[in-house]
């Protein structure tokens, strides 16, 4: 069975939290090209468990960040478009269709967001150990940032099961 391809208008909280990922992104190569002829030589390039930094390289590795959010992000914004093609926890019918896909386009953006704002904070911190200001990420780090991850797919996929 083929899926209908239709494309369900964006509300005001989808644009919302496109506009937020996009400004994160937006802030963290504007934070990146900023902090770098500042920084030392040689910065935290990784941060352990505890969210301290357990390995140091070059400042160039501050590019790294940038790169890797900007791939994610422009699949993820071109991908939002298509949402036939997804995988899905329920079937998809002609009733509803448009629910899922903007169920399914909801979770791509916050998962878009999620990962840009890591990033970001990723950079700060990084930023902040290289010049002495921080001891790193924090204990509390890795916790929260899973939680929200699997917080927001969890509620994703419960929000489709329900809405059949």
């Amino acid at each position: 069975m083929t899926r209908p391809k239709i494309k369900p208008s964006y509300n005001f909280s989808e644009k919302l939290v496109q506009a937020m990922a996009l400004f994160s992104l937006i802030g963290l190569i504007a934070l990146t090209v900023s902090a770098m002829p500042g920084l030392p030589e040689k910065i935290p390039t990784h941060f352990g468990a505890n969210g301290s930094p357990d390995d140091w390289g070059g400042k160039g590795s501050l590019l790294l960040l940038p790169m890797i959010s900007a791939v994610l992000y422009v699949p993820l914004t071109i991908l939002e478009r298509f949402p036939w093609v997804y995988n899905y926890v329920v079937e998809i019918t002609e009733e509803n269709a448009a629910r899922q896909y903007r169920l399914a386009r909801e979770t791509l953006e916050w998962l878009k967001l999620i990962t840009t704002a890591l990033f970001f904070y990723l950079q700060w911190q990084t930023v902040q150990a290289a010049k002495g200001l921080s001891d790193g990420l924090g204990a509390w780090f890795l916790p929260v940032f899973l939680l929200l991850l699997f917080g927001v797919m969890g509620v994703q996929v419960y929000k489709m099961v329900k809405a059949k």
